[in-house]
């Protein structure tokens, strides 16, 4: 499990593929029941998260107004969407459930991947013009964000994977940031999000502290390595690569 978590977190700090569509799946192919594969990875996500959030936040490269805009709305559904896993958790048949959930989940956080991988890059020639963003936020249309954030925090809930690899995109296509402060707008909603989902399954009993501690173990110092490497090796085709094998896993376990 320290290996997992050391290799997820890489692999994340190297391309920026998010956790949970990483490492769920591995820990459901090693054995773990999906509901405490959902509920721990969600934990070692959200910690892992917040120490790239710490760094990104000291940098100015955060757009609070955007990342609260997404992660308010997103913290009942992830609170749904916990609650819901708790309760299929009994039922019969619910592990085909999970399992079909999580690979639809995974089909949809590969197919947005790839997606951004397509989109034409952006110079980030400076800072955004929606930091402190009241007056950007209002150009977008907002009356998306809050049922766009919702799905994205029961998406979270239910199976771990979303936060990090479907907000992003949704910034790229309603907002003017620069690509660093997407990256980290990402991930302050992404902790916020993640957070509340934790704290729900742990509330449910579906966090395995001693797991998430292993993964923990492995993946705060895999983060580490891989954003010092992330300038010196070729991130976009690995992301390509990595995304490409998360969609073949989900329409594998859709079938």
């Amino acid at each position: 499990m320290v290996l997992a978590g050391l290799l997820t977190g890489f692999l994340v700090g190297l391309t920026g593929v998010g956790g949970g569509a990483l490492l769920t799946p591995v820990l459901v192919l090693l054995g773990v029941p999906v509901p405490a594969a959902v509920g721990s990875d969600l934990l070692t996500n959200s910690l892992t998260k917040a120490v790239g959030l710490w760094q990104y936040g000291r940098r100015g490269d955060v757009a609070w107004s955007w990342a609260w805009a997404i992660a308010l709305p997103g913290i009942p559904g992830a609170l749904a969407g916990s609650w819901l896993v708790g309760h299929l958790g009994r039922a019969p048949g619910a592990d085909l459930l999970l399992h079909r959930l999580l690979g639809a989940a995974l089909v949809l956080s590969a197919a947005t991947n790839l997606a951004r991988l397509l989109l034409p890059r952006r110079p980030d020639s400076g800072r955004g013009e929606a930091v402190g963003g009241r007056q950007e936020l209002a150009r977008a249309p907002r009356r998306l964000l809050a049922p766009l954030g919702a799905f994205i925090g029961l998406m979270v809930g239910l199976t771990s994977v979303g936060a990090g690899s479907l907000v992003a995109p949704l910034l790229l296509a309603t907002g003017r940031l620069a690509p660093r402060e997407v990256v980290g707008t990402d991930i302050a909603a992404a902790v916020v999000i993640s957070a509340a989902a934790a704290l729900a399954h742990g509330l449910a009993g579906t966090v395995h502290l001693g797991l998430a501690a292993c993964l923990l173990a492995g993946s705060l110092p895999g983060v580490w390595l891989g954003g010092r490497l992330g300038g010196r090796l070729p991130a976009r085709p690995l992301r390509a690569l990595l995304s490409g094998t998360v969609l073949a896993v989900g329409l594998a376990w859709l079938r």
